[in-house]
């Protein structure tokens, strides 16, 4: 009997050890998944809000106030250049861009066209006003603009985009030339009419689209491709390129050096040989999805909207700041409504007085930059608010460039090096800046904490209601009489 107990207490006491090995890995499992938990949660949060930023319409009482200005005049000996505006939004860059470079070029009419001429708002909260509806462009020409420019849209498939695609159907046809900006060829594709075409896009998006059209043939490693009656681009700057290459093959060499220098654009190899090497989505990228996800508070960032403000200036404000997610920008001015370099009509969100505190103020660049600067209301947003002019008359700088390089130095390089290869911008940067914004792990490392501290209570309680219910049992059964065995 002896030897027996004395044998059993090595297997009683191993099998003690391994329940307590397996409880401490039951704990580490519930704690981490729980920590990961509350990470995923502070992320899905950010990102839903932040994504709300992006897309949010004007203010109500702002779209109803809009007072269109006269279309600008149509000259019918010069071609006609059409560029769309959706029912939801579109991408800033892809509308600005091109419409700044026709309208540069003085050799084309150029309109930005919606199904109506109520205010629109381009992704990154900038808000502009068609200059033509549908209607009044089919009456005016009596016939297919000569190009349509395609900008990148969200939510293309939604019902309220239904009359865009079908005007573009309608419209689309050859010997009118079809002229996607970035993601844009998903509007196409959308459509259907560019369904056996080889065609390209940004390089975040394409695979997805492969996936989404698969009667398209999607081509990888162009800056743009040219079809004769098709061009498409990869992107968002791509469309730089492609707009040089079309008017330089349809105006002339002079005509495109004259809008590459009103740009300041910078010398491009890719503007006669398209073919470049394609980028991936590699870890660097993750900055993005941390901004998104875990800067919170957004850098409050006013955007000072004057008459004669640069499109092209005003898409890399949007482009570079409020879409890499590291700032929230408000569009801002003394008057209702403001008219761009170029005659496009914009208003802004805030009204001077009653803009909200911010953490700085953007001018971008155009005619009058410097001018529009010196005469700020006094107490704007909030008084004694840092002012930077995105340009300097005396060496000026394109756009793209001088934001990306001022997003480093206020923000972080590992942003602005992600938001260059979002943009495509491929032109050499002088990036200076903090190398890794550790502030961006604040949030997760504390939902992170948060998730593990609810797990660990959560268990406590569970404990403690357990033991609780023991403890009570163990008293009922102690009060209970017990039953006699046996007769008096």
């Amino acid at each position: 009997m002896n030897t027996n107990r004395q044998t059993g207490l090595p297997s009683i006491r191993k099998g003690r050890t391994m329940n307590k090995g397996l409880k401490k890995t039951v704990w580490s499992i519930g704690y981490t998944l729980s920590a990961l938990a509350g990470i995923a949660l502070a992320a899905t949060i950010g990102i839903s809000n932040a994504a709300a930023l992006l897309v949010s319409p004007a203010p109500e009482a702002v779209a109803a106030a809009v007072i269109p200005l006269p279309a600008p005049s149509y000259d019918p000996s010069k071609p006609t250049v059409a560029i769309l505006l959706s029912n939801t939004q579109t991408e800033s860059s892809d509308f600005l861009t091109p419409y700044a470079m026709f309208a540069e070029s003085g050799a084309y009419n150029v309109y930005a066209v919606a199904e109506t001429r109520g205010l629109r708002t381009l992704i990154g909260a900038v808000d502009v006003v068609p200059q033509r509806s549908f209607a009044e462009l089919d009456a005016q020409l009596q016939h297919r603009p000569d190009i349509i420019v395609v900008p990148a849209m969200n939510a293309i498939g939604a019902p309220q985009n239904a009359p865009v695609l079908d005007w573009l159907r309608q419209h689309g046809q050859a010997p009118t030339l079809l002229f996607s900006w970035c993601s844009g060829a998903e509007v196409l594709a959308a459509s259907g009419l560019i369904d056996g075409k080889t065609v390209t896009t940004h390089w975040g998006d394409i695979d997805g689209y492969e996936q989404a059209y698969p009667a398209v043939h999607w081509q990888r490693g162009e800056r743009y491709i040219d079809s004769g009656t098709l061009l498409t681009t990869g992107g968002i700057t791509s469309g730089v390129d492609a707009t040089l290459h079309l008017l330089a093959r349809r105006n002339g060499q002079a005509v495109a050096d004259t809008v590459a220098q009103a740009l300041h654009y910078p010398t491009s190899p890719f503007v006669a040989n398209p073919h470049m090497t394609q980028y991936t989505k590699e870890l660097a990228d993750s900055i993005f999805i941390f901004n998104f996800a875990f800067t919170w508070p957004k850098h409050q960032t006013g955007v000072w909207l004057y008459d004669g403000v640069g499109e092209v200036d005003l898409a890399a404000v949007d482009d570079v700041y409020a879409m890499s997610s590291t700032n929230q920008i408000s569009t801002v001015s003394d008057a209702p409504a403001v008219v761009s370099r170029h005659g496009l009509q914009i208003v802004p969100r805030w009204q001077a007085r009653h803009l909200p505190a911010m953490d700085r103020l953007l001018v971008p660049g155009g005619h009058g930059a410097e001018q529009a600067a010196t005469r700020l209301p006094d107490g704007l947003g909030g008084g004694a608010v840092p002012v930077t002019i995105l340009q300097n008359d005396q060496a000026p700088a394109y756009a793209f460039t001088i934001a990306l390089q001022d997003l480093a130095a206020t923000h972080d390089v590992p942003s602005a090096t992600f938001a260059a290869k979002r943009l495509e911008v491929r032109s050499p940067l002088h990036l200076v800046g903090t190398q890794w914004p550790l502030h961006l792990l604040i949030i997760p490392v504390l939902a992170g904490i948060g998730g593990a501290t609810a797990f660990g209570s959560l268990v406590w309680f569970i404990r403690r209601a357990i033991t609780f219910i023991r403890r009570n049992r163990n008293r009922a059964s102690a009060q209970t009489p017990q039953p006699q065995i046996g007769g008096a």
